[in-house]
This record gives C-alpha cells, sequence and structure tokens, in this order.
C-alpha cells in the first residue's frame, strides 16, 4: 500500500516476508529491485526515521515521490534519479559525533531534488555530487562539506538557525566550500553561534532581483566570490568580513 509507517510493509532481507519492524534511527533502509512500489508515491502517514538510505538505481519504479511528512536520516543518504518530495516533506540531516573527514557521511542524488533540508549534529555530511533543493537548507549545527559540487537551492540559505545541540551540549556550526558554484535566491545569512567558514574559492550567487535579496556574513569571515543581481541588495558585515570579489549586476 506504499505507505511507510506500515510494518507489513518491510522485511529484514530483500525479497522477504512483510512484517519486520518500522525503520528506527538504527536501521539501515534499502530500496532495491525487489522492492514493491505500486503507486507514484511512498507515503509517510507519520515521521520516518533511519540511520542509512539506498534507493538503488535499480528499483522498479522510474520515478516516484515521498510524500506525507518529514524524514529523519542518521547516516548517508543515497538516491537514483528520478526521486522527488512532496512540499510537506522536509529531509533532517543528524550526522552524529565522529563522523567527520573520511567517516562523514554522505548525501549522493544523482539529480534528485529534495524540498527543505535541515543540518542538525554533531558530525559532517559531505555532497558526493551536485546538491539540488526546491526548498531552503537550513543549516543549525555540525559540518556541511560541499565537497566541490554545485549547490542550486530554489529558496534561501540559512546558516543563522538556532544552534542545535546547543553549545553547552557540544553544538558547533562549519562550513566548508571548496569550489563550489553555490547558487540560492536571494538570502544568504551564515552570522550566529560563532560559526566556522572555509570559503575555498566559492562563487555564491544570489539570483534574485529584488530589494528582498541579502547576504548577511559573520565578523572574521573571509568569502571568495560573492554575485549579487540586485544594486540595492543588503549587505550587513558583524565586524570585519573580506571578500576576493563582490560582483554587482
Amino acid at each position: 500500500n506504499d505507505k511507510w509507517n506500515d510494518q507489513n510493509n518491510w522485511s529484514a532481507t530483500s525479497g522477504g516476508a512483510g512484517g519486520y519492524c518500522i525503520p528506527t534511527q538504527f536501521d539501515d533502509v534499502i530500496f532495491d529491485a525487489n522492492s514493491v512500489i505500486t503507486s507514484s508515491n511512498v507515503n509517510t502517514t507519520g515521521e520516518a526515521w533511519f540511520r542509512n538510505i539506498t534507493i538503488q538505481n535499480d528499483v522498479p519504479k522510474a520515478t516516484f515521490s515521498f510524500t506525507g511528512a518529514n524524514t529523519s536520516c542518521y547516516g548517508s543518504w543515497f538516491m537514483k534519479s528520478g526521486v522527488s518530495f512532496a512540499t510537506n516533506v522536509n529531509v533532517l540531516f543528524y550526522p552524529p559525533a565522529g563522523s567527520v573527514g573520511v567517516d562523514a557521511e554522505t548525501i549522493t542524488t544523482n539529480g534528485s531534488k529534495f524540498y527543505n533540508v535541515y543540518v542538525r549534529g554533531l558530525g559532517e555530511v559531505r555532497f558526493e555530487d551536485s546538491f539540488n533543493s526546491t526548498g531552503s537548507l537550513y543549516f543549525s549545527g555540525g559540518t556541511i562539506n560541499t565537497n566541490d559540487q554545485n549547490v542550486y537551492l530554489a529558496g534561501q540559505f540559512y546558516g543563522s538557525e538556532t544552534l542545535y545541540p546547543t553549545l553547552a551540549n557540544g553544538g558547533y556550526r562549519s562550513l566548508k566550500l571548496g569550489t563550489s558554484v553555490i547558487s540560492i535566491d536571494a538570502i544568504w545569512t551564515y552570522a550566529s553561534g560563532a560559526p566556522s567558514l572555509d570559503a575555498g574559492t566559492s562563487h555564491i550567487i544570489l539570483r534574485n532581483a529584488t530589494s528582498n535579496t541579502s547576504f548577511t556574513a559573520f565578523s572574521g569571515h573571509t568569502y571568495y566570490d560573492v554575485t549579487q543581481n540586485e544594486s540595492t541588495a543588503a549587505f550587513t558585515m558583524q565586524g570585519n568580513t573580506t571578500f576576493h570579489n563582490i560582483i554587482t549586476k
């Protein structure tokens, strides 16, 4: 019946009998050639949790959408092309402590697009290919490593969300941009909770040519290239912020 929260739809092995358990944050989820998706949707009638998820290229359904409720990933995410997300399905990443560097959790999309994405945790998520969202990216904690991959957000980048976990519980915020080209609609904010920034030689582009366009930076940060398409866009700096180029069109 394509319902995520129906225990009868889950098995312990590929093609095995249903009735195993609804996945938790400690379970790995795999969609493969033996997965049965009868409609165009996988419906999360309640919140969905898992550790790692793999939506393999051999899933019989060429295209399908996640609908219903939010989805939380406590590990890595791999999905084939043709996967989409309804506008009521946010994806939340909780990279655990210790998942940094070579042990970072990874996100591989193969051209599929998330809706809103939240990153909050004590570890690192690393983009393995181009990252696309039809919504916004909300960064509350941990490390985002764009890994030289291009990033396209139909919405905004909000990097000044309330720190999660809190500073007292080890919370931190670190952004590594490498050579990525990051295209967002109108708002970039990364300016609270003493965030760490390694901008590399990245290029941040604010596409929207309206007075709503704004770029808010933290004291002491060094950006590389920033392009904004509105000459009256607001640039807010907390203290000294350095740029290689600010390009106004």
